[in-house]
């Protein structure tokens, strides 16, 4: 047996000791006794951070099963890690809203309640599983999802008959690059200290020729101080205006009371998604440190890191309306309005599957913020018969921000159907299959 794994059985035992938990520096101390050099130990830990950052991705783009198996890599390294605890937990959850297991619902509960005996005051783990109890969830009471699917697809076809073929190619638009390669130099630029009325952390935009053309809608700047630790939670919406914007990366400072850097991060908001003007981007952090003595967080400055986006020269065509079915009971006072932007369908390189690029505009027409929203795109054969379909979450309250009465989220994915190829396809649907406000 590898030191590693020596290692690996150590650390596990430690999870059921007493509940007790143990430090980073306790760790590497359980390592040194092992026989566990600095140099391994230090590569042990890019291990623990590469894993964490690939389940995060998977967890984004709700690939929950190859997430969980990264954050478990993770979890082997340091199980008393706040963050990889509580991913692990919403992980599991998900899998639950999805299959109605009660095997992932008790693990989500299970870890969140580990994430309880690090931090007793941690919120997301209180709210989760405070969801998990709630009487308003699904907890596998209603109908499966494939049926509400089907029966989403039959209302569908019956109430708009033929639906658009899968050739929609995009429209080539004319614009103008904008040229940032002149870098304005650091005293050229300026903050924006713009007052929030939501939670306790100011923040500042950094503003500078970068950047301009972005608008930023703060919706939440909320620090939490532990024994051991703090944490940080930004929620904000970030407009393109005047531009197109294809990536966008930022970086989030914390300072304390005295204008001291205490810790950084960054996030990729934007990387191969494309978004126009009026476009509201959710962008949500959260910023998680273990450090005594604990900090006291006063402000909280956003930055641009890197961004390309282009000027438009002329305005884009006004998206045709996609008719939709209601796979659950529409909410009174609510309604949403879903457009087609742009919609491709292409055969995948083996020539046995096909990958759809599907780009919709979804519009709050409702009187209420919607704070849950999933939909579902099926696919049709010529029989006709529905041969796949996917939900997918387009706003959820812990990777989104609340889509507002008459804001404009967009879904931009790439889909894959499984044994068909793209001339075995006649037509899609979509279903609006959750919806929460």
């Amino acid at each position: 047996m590898t030191t590693k794994q020596q290692y690996f059985e150590a650390v596990k035992k430690l999870s059921y000791n007493n509940h007790k938990t143990y430090s980073l520096d306790d760790l590497q101390q359980i390592a040194s006794n092992l026989g566990m050099g600095q140099e391994s130990w230090n590569g042990l830990q890019k291990e623990f951070q590469d894993s964490l950052m690939r389940g995060k991705g998977y967890m984004k783009y709700e690939n929950w099963d190859d997430a969980l198996q990264e954050l478990k890599h993770a979890e082997e390294i340091n199980p008393f890690h706040l963050g990889v605890l509580m991913e692990i937990s919403e992980s599991y959850k998900q899998l639950w809203l999805k299959n109605a297991s009660p095997i992932d619902e008790e693990l989500a509960e299970q870890y969140a309640k580990r994430c309880l005996q690090i931090q007793p005051s941690h919120e997301r783990s209180l709210q989760l599983i405070s969801s998990l109890k709630a009487p308003t969830n699904d907890k596998g009471k209603s109908k499966p999802n494939w049926w509400r699917k089907w029966a989403a697809l039959v209302v569908l076809l019956l109430v708009i008959g033929n639906i658009l073929v899968l050739t929609i190619s995009k429209k080539t638009q004319s614009v103008t690059p904008l040229d940032t390669s002149d870098k304005t130099s650091e005293s050229d630029m300026t903050v924006d200290n713009e007052n929030i009325s939501y939670g306790n952390v100011r923040v500042d935009i950094r503003y500078d020729n970068t950047n301009k053309g972005l608008k930023w809608l703060i919706e939440d700047s909320y620090f939490q101080e532990f024994e051991k630790s703090f944490g940080y939670t930004l929620k904000m919406n970030v407009l393109p205006q005047g531009v197109q914007l294809t990536r966008l990366r930022i970086n989030v400072t914390l300072f304390d009371e005295n204008r001291q850097e205490v810790y950084s991060q960054e996030k990729q908001v934007v990387s191969n998604e494309t978004y126009r003007n009026d476009d509201f981007i959710p962008v949500v952090m959260t910023l998680y440190n273990e450090v005594l003595p604990v900090p006291k967080v006063v402000s909280a400055e956003v930055s641009v890191t890197d961004m390309k986006m282009d000027i438009l020269s002329e305005s884009y065509p006004v998206s045709p309306k996609k008719q939709f079915a209601w796979g659950v009971k529409k909410p009174d006072n609510m309604n949403i309005e879903i457009r087609e932007r742009y919609s491709k369908l292409t055969a995948s390189l083996n020539k046995k599957s096909s990958y759809h690029h599907l780009i919709l505009e979804v519009t709050n027409m409702g009187k209420y913020p919607i704070t849950e929203l999933k939909v579902g795109v099926s696919w049709v054969n010529h029989d006709p018969k529905m041969v796949e379909a996917i939900e997918t979450f387009l706003v959820s309250p812990s990777s989104t921000t609340a889509l507002k009465p008459g804001q404009r989220f967009i879904l931009d994915r790439t889909f894959e159907v499984k044994g068909y190829t793209p001339e075995m396809l006649q037509s899609f649907g979509i279903s609006v299959t959750e919806l929460k406000y």
